[in-house]
């Protein structure tokens, strides 16, 4: 990458601050192939984003809508963790709600 470590650690924290102004979400998806579910449709819901310093939660609540399984109420955790050269995701928790 040109530009050298500075231009890469302005590039994370920009994406940084971005994380920490979501507020809401909108999915769109399509299943392809053979399922016994065909989970295409769609999905909003709202983020409630809590800030500790290298750690960013994002608390996910919404409701998933398909044509085969109507309306699936959804909850997410996920965890950001910043460090000087990446920013990594993990998943703590899943919760759904037909």
């Amino acid at each position: 990458m040109t530009g050298g470590p500075d231009l890469f650690h302005g590039i994370i924290g920009e994406i940084w601050y971005r994380l920490q102004c979501v507020r809401h979400l909108r999915i769109l998806a399509a299943s392809e192939g053979p399922s016994e579910i065909h989970w295409s449709g769609s999905g909003d819901g709202t983020v409630n984003v809590q800030d500790n310093g290298p750690l960013v939660i994002f608390n996910e609540t919404g409701i998933w809508r398909t044509g085969q399984v109507g309306e699936v109420h959804f909850g997410n955790v996920y965890r950001w963790s910043r460090a000087q050269d990446h920013i990594g995701l993990e998943h703590l928790l899943q919760r759904a709600r037909v």
